[in-house]
């Protein structure tokens, strides 16, 4: 993470150097797409930029930051990181790091792909969020939230259920494998069969 007074957004240097990257390697492999990287990856392993791939990185980093770098780092640059330090460097810029937590917190999004293995980072976090709280979930990787969900004490939802907007379940709540529930809210005990479809709609035990 870079502190102080700058010229340009942070997060957008990053973004930006991480597209100059991927650009390189579609071009050095046609046909191939473009690995997922973040700022810590390494270039030689994960990006398979040899010496000479790095040298034709480190010219189009300088044209495309409109400055000059170090020669050395062709050499010494291990991680799309080093090159953004060295980035801050030449504009006079303090800099320190921070340390994620998790490796995906760094990841880039180059690609359709990318973007959906995050999604589903996101949904498998979520997803383990509520096994923690008492959830029962047929498969964990098997459940997209794509809003709030609430819920009470032995829940069980079975695989493929999507939920949108404000979900509540209640206590004791069981819901069927590949069910969808948009606004709904379901009381204590209720049973919901496979393949219903609820939206805006309050469901009771008899329901």
């Amino acid at each position: 993470m870079l502190a102080g007074k700058m010229n340009r957004d942070c997060r957008h240097d990053a973004d930006q150097l991480l597209g100059l990257i991927a650009t390189l390697c579609r071009e050095l492999r046609p046909g191939q797409p473009a690995p997922a990287l973040h700022l810590d990856s390494e270039l030689e392993r994960d990006a398979e930029l040899d010496s000479l791939a790095r040298a034709e990185l480190l010219v189009r980093i300088e044209a495309a930051f409109g400055v000059r770098l170090p020669q050395r780092l062709i050499g010494e640059a291990q991680t799309p990181r080093d090159f953004l330090r060295a980035l801050a460097a030449a504009e006079g810029l303090p800099v320190r790091t921070a340390h994620p937590d998790d490796a995906w917190e760094v990841l880039g999004v180059n690609s359709k792909v990318q973007l959906a293995e995050l999604e589903r980072v996101h949904q498998r976090n979520l997803a383990d969020a509520m096994l923690v709280g008492g959830v029962r979930l047929a498969d964990p990787a098997r459940i997209d939230i794509r809003g709030e969900l609430a819920y009470g004490r032995d829940v069980a939802i079975d695989v493929g259920c999507v939920f949108e907007g404000r979900v509540e379940l209640g206590d004791a709540v069981e819901v069927g494998p590949y069910c969808v529930l948009k606004d709904v809210r379901v009381g204590a005990g209720t049973r919901i069969a496979a393949f219903c479809h609820f939206e805006g709609a309050v469901i009771g035990p008899d329901g």
